[in-house]
């Protein structure tokens, strides 16, 4: 028996029923927004694992751009000590020139010296060399000089002999 009219529990269980599809429908909403949410957490979860692998780059680049500027570095200190040790060879070698210069110049006066030595000696040297061959004239013995004058000297003999002969008195 049913009665028609109002009923009680049908009406409570209507409005539950409402109450739990508005429910239900808040819940959907609820879960649609979670889902969203989880959506874009896995969006920055993916994004932050980008910006870790692009930190972890950054951060190798780093350390290489570390490494590579003391690597410049200790170049850069080896340049400078070479370059400290070509200077020092070039001050050398102009102190080498420098006194190479100097050396040449007493050395060139020094030939300049030597020369008028020489000259003058070459000079005395001449003078002897006259001298000892004006020497060796006069020690030259000139046999057409010598038998010039024993041919005169017998000539003169002779002659002196013939006018004693034939009685030429000179006096």
């Amino acid at each position: 028996m049913k009665k028609k009219g109002f009923n009680l529990n049908e009406s409570r269980c209507h409005i539950l029923e409402e109450k739990v599809i508005e429910r239900v429908k808040a819940l959907e909403v609820e879960i649609n927004h979670i889902n969203d949410d989880v959506d874009t957490l896995k969006n920055d979860n993916t994004i932050l694992h980008k910006m870790q692998v692009l930190l972890e780059m950054q951060t190798n680049s780093y350390k290489e751009l570390v490494d590579s500027n003391k690597r410049l570095t200790e170049n850069q200190i080896k340049f400078d000590e070479r370059l400290d040790g070509f200077d020092r060879t070039l001050n050398s070698l102009n102190e080498n020139i420098t006194l190479l210069n100097k050396s040449q110049k007493s050395l060139q006066h020094e030939m300049a010296s030597i020369k008028e030595d020489i000259s003058l000696t070459n000079n005395e040297l001449a003078d002897v060399k006259k001298k000892a061959e004006a020497n060796e004239e006069k020690s030259k013995i000139d046999m057409r000089d010598i038998y010039k004058k024993i041919f005169i000297g017998i000539i003169m003999g002779v002659a002196g002999y013939f006018l004693a002969q034939l009685g030429i008195n000179f006096k």
